[in-house]
């Protein structure tokens, strides 16, 4: 992952779930007009998952202890269309 400096700045927007739609090609079983929603969710044992969800019960996800690694990979992956072996190289498992 890039280094940046974590302010206070970036990281205070996401103290609460963030969730968007990104489009993919590939059937999640199903989506939801061809998207999938992916979300940031501080968890309450202190860890952060990134998780994304077809419009049933598959889904990816990836639990993290670092805040900001967490936020940088949510936004790495809301940036283009998804793909399930994309998600597995970054190290999300199937939830």
């Amino acid at each position: 992952m890039a280094k940046i400096e974590l302010t206070k700045a970036f990281l205070k927007d996401y103290k609460e779930k963030q969730t968007c739609f990104v489009p993919t090609e590939e059937d999640w079983y199903p989506t939801e007009n061809g998207q999938l929603r992916v979300s940031y969710i501080p968890l309450t044992d202190g860890m952060f998952r990134v998780c994304v969800w077809g419009a049933d019960d598959f889904g990816m996800e990836k639990d993290m202890k670092d805040k900001g690694e967490a936020r940088l990979l949510y936004r790495k992956i809301i940036k283009k269309p998804i793909k399930r072996k994309d998600l597995e190289k970054l190290g999300f498992v199937s939830a």
